[in-house]
């Protein structure tokens, strides 16, 4: 009843070169609609194709191997950096090539993700937080006895921190790593392109 009283309203006002019955509020409601369709189809073209902007560069498929991670000297635990941080650097679409140096290929493993390299230095008050990995932020891509490969198959730029391990008796011929070349100690957060 809305839309004849509308209509009716119209009716004495409409255009005469309107075929009679046609209600101009009724056309002008149906180019809205149609007009709102296109332009929600333009707008969600626009935000899907996010990562090829340049502000997200392609993956170029190559993994930067990253030795700055702490293996126990029993071989069984591995971090890429302790809870405090700093974190690793994890910008989009990178790849990370992790040589983990335990007894053998790891059991279990957790990824944590933050925006903050140090996401606990304000203490408990809220401001800043971390989560565990999901969906493509932190693919697997390896899991070997020597290597973690992780790839950010998103364009943020995070900061991620792995944990693995593996237990005593995993393959316990294969030794933990040697003390004495300190790449189980290693501490710095070099990053070196890997050659393989």
């Amino acid at each position: 009843m809305f839309r004849v009283v509308k209509c009716a309203m119209v009716t004495d006002m409409r255009d005469q070169s309107q075929p009679p019955g046609v209600c101009p509020v009724a056309q002008r409601l149906r180019r809205l609609a149609a007009n709102s369709v296109w332009l929600f189809g333009l707008a969600t073209l626009n935000l899907t194709s996010g990562c090829t902007s340049q502000a997200c560069q392609p993956d170029t498929g190559v993994a930067i191997r990253y030795t700055g991670g702490t293996t126990n000297a029993a071989g069984t635990q591995y971090e890429t950096s302790s809870w405090d941080g700093p974190w690793l650097t994890f910008p989009s679409r990178i790849r990370y090539r992790l040589p983990h140096h335990l007894r053998s290929r790891p059991i279990d493993m957790n990824i944590w993700l933050s925006l903050d390299d140090k996401p606990f230095e304000l203490g408990e008050n809220g401001k800043r937080s971390v989560t565990p990995a999901a969906g493509n932020q932190a693919d697997i891509v390896a899991i070997t006895d020597t290597d973690i490969v992780i790839h950010n198959d998103t364009c943020a730029d995070l900061f991620v921190r792995l944990t693995a391990w593996t237990t005593l008796d995993a393959n316990p011929e294969q030794s933990a790593p040697d003390a004495a070349t300190g790449d189980a100690a290693a501490t710095d957060a070099a990053v070196i392109p890997d050659a393989n």
